[in-house]
């Protein structure tokens, strides 16, 4: 059997969706989604008034 498939899927806000590759072999398909890189923790200096 051949033709033409499509499906959409929502993906959640923590996928790095640029990053999304996706591959067909041997009748397999495979997504690989990687993980959006975010910072959970940030540095801030405080100044003291004068």
């Amino acid at each position: 059997m051949q033709g033409s498939f499509s499906r959409t899927v929502a993906l959640p806000a923590e996928v790095d969706a640029q990053n999304a590759d996706a591959k067909f072999k041997d009748g397999i398909l495979t997504i690989t989604l990687p993980k959006e890189k975010k910072t959970s923790r940030r540095k801030l200096d405080v100044k003291l008034a004068s």
